[in-house]
């Protein structure tokens, strides 16, 4: 797997499917919560944001030592310094003791079937205690937090009826009575794992394993219509190379806590990602390939600045909110030239096609006008990209595939197909390229890449294509 460097900026996208969420476009990764050589995860801030609250499993200081499930400790911040951690003695037990969240009063904790108000200041007197209907705390895993409003709490664990191993479930409050637990739906939960739940808003994140690339971060909101909560989307943001662990945000220093680690066999650790003062929106480009090159940065059709690609990897900045064309360019590989929004910060995968024998690469910046071998006018600046296949090899052969839509007889729109693979070959044998390097085939509308339902995509169907033989 590749090792990228994000220095000291974690650039992050949240898809804008969060309408209603106030995330922020743009974090930056504080590193100036020191590492503890055990479990740490579902950290919270203090009103003042001095003190940071979170569990600590797997643990030989834990009141219950190593088996231990949770204890809660803390950490005090002095002079910008994270003090050491501190084992809450009086709230914990050598039961699963788990810190659903924090504000100015409480500590809020679920063990056993009850939810315990504990004071944020010593000696963390208890305040009060309420029990949850239908609920018993005897699962080996268990994870989640209470809403803002106090009125809801999300937790994940394997019960009754789960569709896989740790499910999420909804606890709602009526009055000073707690419901039984329900499952959020199958439209959530899976054969795998949904861990950590934390509600945000309207906005429900968790932890999933659904995919190959191990624990991420996931979201779902609800349908307006059904009330149901809808299939969940992967974040763009807060996902790194590391598996997560848990979420929260903290309104007042508008910033995250997110506990991760590097793999599941590792220690997880705290990280704090906070709004950055940046007033430009970064967009950094992942390749599908450890490729070095360049991207041609246009303004209006002129150039406006070429960037490095360097091992796979390349940022571009700007303050600008309106779409902007690249040109990707690198040797041995396909130009790649197409528009893209740049309103937001977020991280683009680059697939770039090889140029080797047996790839064939669609040219969707070649359009041809209707019924003709003329291009449009805005296709001619293109075709000079055409060269690029040969820089490496100037003898490499490859075949033209024409292609048309469906309009008009079967025999012309064969015929016209080849003309255009014959026009785009003249092109290429005026610069130097020999004829005999170059086939020629019309395949008319008998290989559509699209359907033929509307003018748009009669447009892409007729097209030309480079196969390298």
């Amino acid at each position: 797997m590749r090792a990228i460097n994000y220095l000291k900026f974690i650039i992050l996208f949240l898809s804008t499917d969060l309408n209603a969420q106030s995330f922020e476009k743009s974090l930056i990764e504080n590193r100036n919560i020191i590492p503890y050589p055990f479990n740490e995860n579902n950290a919270y801030f203090n009103s003042t944001l001095d003190v940071i609250y979170f569990n600590s499993s797997k643990n030989l200081n834990n009141v219950g030592g190593i088996s231990d499930l949770n204890d809660i400790w803390l950490r005090k911040k002095t002079e910008n310094i994270w003090g050491i951690p501190i084992n809450i003695n009086e709230i914990n037990t050598s039961a699963n003791d788990l810190l659903l969240g924090v504000d100015e009063e409480f500590l809020y904790v679920l063990t056993g079937n009850s939810l315990t108000y504990f004071s944020t200041e010593a000696p963390y007197k208890k305040i009060k205690e309420e029990e949850i209907n239908g609920f018993n705390n005897n699962y080996s895993i268990i994870s989640g937090s209470i809403s803002k409003n106090k009125d809801i709490i999300h937790l994940s664990f394997d019960g009754i009826g789960s569709f896989g191993v740790e499910d999420l479930y909804e606890i709602s409050k009526e009055g000073d009575k707690w419901n039984r637990p329900k499952s959020i739906g199958s439209s959530v939960n899976s054969e795998f794992q949904e861990m950590s739940p934390f509600i945000m808003n309207d906005t429900l994140i968790f932890i999933s394993n659904r995919s190959s690339d191990g624990y991420k971060f996931y979201y779902t909101t609800k349908d307006s219509t059904s009330n149901n909560w809808k299939d969940p989307i992967k974040l763009s943001s807060l996902n790194t190379t590391s598996s997560v662990v848990s979420l929260s945000y903290n309104d007042v220093s508008n910033s995250f806590l997110v506990s991760k680690s590097n793999d599941s066999k590792t220690y997880s650790d705290i990280v704090e990602y906070q709004k950055s003062k940046q007033n430009y929106n970064t967009i950094e480009f992942i390749f599908n390939e450890d490729i070095s090159g360049n991207i041609t940065v246009y303004n209006k059709d002129e150039i406006s600045k070429v960037l490095p690609i360097n091992n796979g990897v390349s940022l571009f900045k700007t303050s600008n909110n309106e779409n902007v064309r690249f040109k990707f360019i690198t040797d041995s590989y396909f130009i790649k030239d197409t528009i893209i929004s740049v309103s937001e910060n977020k991280r683009i995968l680059i697939k770039l096609s090889k140029i080797e024998s047996g790839n064939r690469e669609i040219q969707s910046n070649l359009i041809f006008e209707k019924s003709s071998t003329k291009l449009t006018d805005k296709s001619l600046p293109y075709l000079n990209d055409l060269l690029h296949i040969f820089k490496n090899n100037i003898n490499l052969k490859i075949t033209i595939e024409g292609h048309t839509d469906n309009s008009g007889s079967l025999k012309n729109n064969i015929r016209l197909s080849k003309e255009r693979a014959e026009f785009i070959k003249g092109f290429l044998v005026k610069n130097g390229i020999k004829k005999g390097q170059i086939k020629v085939k019309g395949y008319g509308p008998t290989r559509p890449k699209y359907s033929n339902d509307s003018e748009e995509l009669r447009v892409k169907n007729r097209r030309v294509e480079i196969y390298i033989n």
